[in-house]
């Protein structure tokens, strides 16, 4: 699913969850808000997911443990606060992830210095305290109170993220994703996935009664 670089907002629909058999979720550059639906990691087929340059807020659901097969996971420049899960320690075909630019706090869990497959996972410009990561993997640029306690470390949400429009096409050995032009207007993805699911059942009805008269 390539729908970035539009003008969708309002929160990603729950029911995106559903579409199951989905392999590439790319809805960077746009204008959703409210929180990271638990239901995403129902996608279990995932490998690529871009959700970079929105107004995302709220934490990481651990129900992102269950995306075994993702391989590139980019959630740069939105307003998510909270801690990592350390289910994400279980993301054993994670290549790299960038979650800088976030608003992100707490101890990073040493799960995720331990991925097998692991190359990078950019925690930049977030406001993570604690122990500093061992593995080199892990960037924790511009995290102040990176090396200190967490006791005491305010939680006040500082100054809003500045948007960008980042074009940067991702590729590895076994994705490569193009940024096709981006489609005019606006639209609502409740909507397209609606008519997605209804198309599969639609079809799934008209085999049936072709089955049954034609037997």
């Amino acid at each position: 699913m390539l729908l970035w670089q539009n003008n969708f907002s309002g929160p990603i629909p729950p029911e995106i969850g559903k579409l199951t058999n989905l392999k590439i979720l790319n809805i960077r550059n746009n204008k959703f808000s409210g929180s990271l639906p638990s239901e995403l990691g129902n996608l279990t087929k995932l490998t690529y997911m871009s959700i970079s340059y929105n107004e995302l807020s709220g934490s990481i659901p651990s129900s992102f443990g269950n995306l075994q097969s993702l391989q590139k996971l980019y959630i740069r420049f939105n307003f998510l606060s909270g801690s990592l899960p350390p289910e994400l320690g279980n993301l054993s075909n994670l290549l790299d992830s960038t979650l800088t630019d976030n608003h992100l706090t707490g101890e990073i869990p040493e799960e995720i210095g331990n991925l097998p497959k692991l190359t990078l996972f950019d925690l930049s410009n977030n406001e993570f305290c604690g122990p500093r990561p061992s593995s080199s993997k892990i960037k924790v640029d511009n995290n102040p109170n990176i090396g200190n306690s967490c006791n005491g470390v305010s939680n006040t949400i500082s100054g809003g993220n500045t948007r960008s429009t980042g074009t940067t096409s991702s590729t590895s050995s076994t994705i490569t994703i193009i940024d096709y032009p981006p489609p005019k207007g606006k639209g609502n993805l409740f909507l397209i996935i609606s008519l997605i699911i209804g198309g599969v059942v639609g079809i799934g009805v008209i085999a049936g009664i072709a089955f049954f008269c034609y037997r």
